[in-house]
């Protein structure tokens, strides 16, 4: 059974959404998450449509000399018209916690310490252990945290790529 232009413009839709998510995540992990850079990510993968040597393109093409008006159509708003509007930044807004929980758990060993009355050694330990154990569960923490923000900001770009793919669907769907 042969598929229809909708079945493999779906298909096709699909790679192409993991292609553009993919680089979007590889920027993420290098922390470039900013508006311009991801337009220019979403500009160099709309080249799936556009390339005669790529699927998407070679879709395209065939259903383009079936339908030529609706294909440039499509073209128009798959390499003119998609967009990223601007939905924020990732800023780390938590990166003074970094250091302040562990110099907050040190001050509060040395004070404890001082009250007990304790030895040199034992003050030393009592400043030293909780800020060392302290730094790497609050890094933790705060990557996390990182990621999480970083992952919602991720989908509500690609969330906006919805409204792309429902006007293709309505002209890959409408009669003749």
């Amino acid at each position: 059974m042969q598929e229809t232009y909708y079945e493999e413009f779906e298909k096709y839709w699909k790679k192409f959404i993991t292609q553009l998510q993919g680089q979007i995540m590889t920027q993420a992990q290098q922390g470039i998450l900013i508006h311009s850079a991801l337009n220019l990510t979403l500009a160099d993968c709309v080249g799936f449509w556009d390339s005669k040597y790529s699927e998407g393109g070679r879709w395209l093409d065939k259903y383009e000399a079936q339908y030529p008006k609706k294909a440039d159509m499509i073209r128009d708003i798959l390499l003119k018209d998609m967009r990223f509007t601007d939905e924020g930044e990732y800023t780390s807004k938590y990166n003074a916690l970094r250091y302040l929980i562990p110099a907050g758990s040190a001050a509060a060993g040395f004070a404890i310490s001082g009250f007990s009355e304790a030895g040199m050694l034992a003050r030393a330990a009592c400043t030293i252990l909780p800020a060392a154990v302290a730094y790497p569960i609050t890094t933790n923490i705060l990557n996390m945290k990182a990621d999480d923000a970083k992952k919602e900001l991720i989908q509500a770009y690609m969330k906006q790529l919805d409204k792309y793919k429902l006007s293709i669907e309505r002209i890959l769907t409408e009669k003749q």
